[in-house]
């Protein structure tokens, strides 16, 4: 918020230069970036839409235009996938930028995060809380991963990496959270950072 509002900067671990984005007084936030591709959630519209920097051609664009909100980007090569609230159709969105074709995944869920073919969210169709579910783009077939957590709070922003997802459960009312991986390739779930204090927000890349 250097200039009063959100805007989004890159910096270039190569030149060890940074440069802003974007320029607009509304707020941009929540940036992703795959290639030369950068999403990010912006408010210029007056709600919440997706946009798109390409670096190849210095270019920036919209994704989305529904007077509805769209949010929490995320991108993995030519796929951006989205939290969509328009009514009657929300769910987590899909755009490809290689047939500039967008559709709807799945309905009543949040914070999608995407690798290859594979898409996972946060879904409360179980219950309250919540479980992990993941949608196959090869297959077009949808499971869920986790059971809902009796004793816990949501499990939160996913993240997936080839066959490995992470995302952090909140116990005891938000006081404690720890890191969970679920392994596609074994079909296994198990916690990763259990200690006493809060571990939240988790990223994985590889391995």
């Amino acid at each position: 918020e250097r200039n009063g509002n959100m805007d989004i900067y890159l910096y270039d671990f190569q030149t060890q230069t940074e440069r802003q984005l974007t320029t607009h007084p509304a707020i941009q936030a929540r940036p992703a970036i795959s290639g030369d591709h950068i999403v990010w959630e912006d408010h210029r519209n007056g709600n919440a839409d997706i946009y798109l920097y390409d670096l190849a051609t210095n270019t920036e664009r919209s994704v989305t235009t529904h007077p509805a909100s769209q949010t929490e980007p995320a991108i993995d090569g030519n796929y951006i996938v989205w939290a969509d609230n328009r009514k009657d159709n929300a769910g987590i969105y899909l755009y490809d930028l290689t047939t500039n074709f967008e559709r709807r995944i799945t309905t009543a869920a949040g914070s999608p995060a995407i690798s290859g073919n594979r898409i996972v969210w946060w879904d409360t169709r179980v219950g309250p809380k919540g479980a992990i579910y993941l949608y196959d783009l090869t297959t077009n077939t949808e499971r869920q991963l986790t059971n809902q957590r009796l004793n816990a709070a949501s499990p939160s922003l996913p993240s997936i990496s080839g066959d490995k997802i992470v995302w952090f459960d909140s116990f005891n009312s938000g006081t404690d959270s720890d890191i969970y991986l679920y392994d596609l390739g074994t079909d296994t779930e198990r916690s990763i950072a259990t200690g006493p204090e809060v571990q939240k927000r988790p990223v994985i890349s590889g391995n």
